[in-house]
């Protein structure tokens, strides 16, 4: 005869949850709400980043549409321009106020077109340092001359700002010609 074994069931069967089970569905969910928090955050720093850089767009052709409103400062029958401009930018110091658009006739109505290009100069870095607050903003303008006559003026404007402890640029580049008569 074979010995019976006699199962014992426990008196009570398992109700609710364990401990463990909860604490690693917690621990689940904090990973997973921390993953979420870090996406906004990146989220909002290139929302920031984008809105910077659209900005810098913005006063890049802000003084393209300035110097084509001004050509023969751009390059006048001399050969030479006004509109070349590094990084540096003195504050303190003000254009011709005859160049501002005081009178309603409109900016430059009573100025050179050098004066005018002073003026434009002067605004647009004013701009760029409004816009730009607490990050640094700057511009540059590097125009290379042609070799001749009816040859293209070739004109880099850059913006630059510092975001985040690291230093961010635009750059774009654009052409003038002008064509003199035969």
């Amino acid at each position: 005869m074979s010995p019976i074994v006699q199962l014992r069931r426990s008196a009570a069967p398992q109700s609710g949850v364990g401990m463990i089970e909860v604490l690693a569905a917690l621990f689940v969910l904090s990973v997973g709400l921390l993953g979420v928090a870090g996406l906004q955050a990146q989220g909002l720093r290139a929302g920031h980043s984008a809105s910077q850089r659209s900005v810098a767009v913005i006063k890049a052709y802000e003084i393209i549409e300035r110097m084509r409103a001004n050509p023969d400062a751009v390059l006048d029958s001399a050969g030479a321009t006004f509109y070349a401009a590094g990084f540096a930018f003195d504050s303190g110091s003000t254009p011709d106020p005859f160049c501002a658009d005081s009178d309603g006739s409109g900016p430059g109505a009573q100025c050179t077109p050098v004066q005018l290009a002073n003026y434009d100069i002067f605004a647009w870095k004013e701009s760029i340092d409004a816009a730009f607050t607490n990050m640094d903003g700057q511009g540059a303008i590097n125009v290379t001359l042609p070799g001749g006559p009816n040859q293209p003026v070739n004109v880099v404007v850059t913006v630059r700002w510092n975001e985040r402890g690291n230093v961010q640029n635009y750059t774009t580049e654009t052409q003038f010609i002008r064509f003199t008569a035969p």
